[in-house]
């Protein structure tokens, strides 16, 4: 039986359809993803069955993470493009001043975040753990990985004692004897908001706009203590979460996998491809 032929209507709505997906998609870590699953193609009795899938699992919510770090950026450029409009019809005779504007969006936005990153890690980690015939997530993975007498888990704990990964663990894993300390992904599910605080915008100015903030937690609250820059603290956490991810995947599967660009596959295509053009020229 013939098949039907597609139509350019239909090829045309079915390449918006790959568009919407790759705005969406880390080309950081889609390299890595593509990487791995050529080898597990080539090397199948390498990975335990129905862990392949767990993996892809914990790959699908890396994207999550950076739609949503997208969707902060995204609401944060609303806010300035208001402030924006906001300083242009403000009479510049007027006193001196900041418009202090809250946004819970973007909060709502970095819950999700937090969220989607923990979960990431939890799902990875129960595939890594399947490997070595355990099964634990974040929170217990070192702890699991240091009973197996195996050199592969050995220097994956070793991975996740690393300098660089201080920060991630200490965000997803409560520290023994903290019992008034919470992270920000517990403090969120069971206690209350995390506060991002207000975009302030200056009217009548030179001084420079602040943009949104994250805070650390202290026992009780999510005061304002060492506030950071949003937008940076978020994407230090992502390509951190990255890096680990395809660290772990490197040692347990004996590979070498590709880094990205920071940027969406799509943004990406569109860069590799001025870049062809570019060199075509020359």
């Amino acid at each position: 039986m013939k098949e039907p032929e597609i139509t350019k209507e239909q090829l045309f709505v079915m390449n918006q359809l790959s568009i919407l997906r790759n705005k969406h998609r880390s080309s950081y870590f889609w390299k890595t993803r593509l990487n791995i699953n050529d080898y597990w193609n080539k090397n199948p009795k390498s990975i335990p069955s129905g862990v392949r899938e767990i993996f892809f699992d914990s790959f699908d919510k890396i994207n999550a993470v950076f739609y949503h770090l997208q969707k902060i950026n995204e609401q944060e450029d609303l806010i300035l493009q208001v402030g924006s409009k906001l300083r242009k019809i403000t009479n510049i005779e007027s006193p001196p001043g900041v418009a202090g504007i809250t946004h819970e969006p973007i909060s709502y936005e970095f819950e999700l975040f937090i969220m989607q990153s923990s979960a990431c890690l939890e799902v990875f980690s129960r595939a890594v753990s399947i490997c070595f015939k355990n099964e634990s997530g974040f929170r217990e993975l070192k702890k699991s990985l240091i009973n197996v007498k195996k050199a592969k888990a050995t220097q994956i704990v070793r991975c996740l004692e690393k300098k660089k990964y201080t920060s991630l663990m200490k965000e997803f894993i409560k520290e023994k004897g903290s019992s008034g300390r919470q992270n920000r992904r517990d403090y969120s599910v069971h206690f209350g908001t995390l506060n991002t605080g207000t975009i302030n915008i200056p009217i009548a100015s030179p001084q420079k706009v602040i943009r949104s903030y994250v805070t650390e937690l202290s026992k009780n609250n999510t005061s304002p203590f060492g506030a950071q820059d949003l937008i940076s603290f978020c994407k230090n956490y992502f390509y951190l979460l990255c890096d680990l991810i395809r660290e772990i995947l490197e040692i347990l599967f004996s590979v070498k996998l590709e880094k990205g660009m920071k940027t969406s596959t799509l943004e990406a295509f569109i860069a590799t491809k001025k870049s062809k053009r570019s060199m075509s020229k020359m």
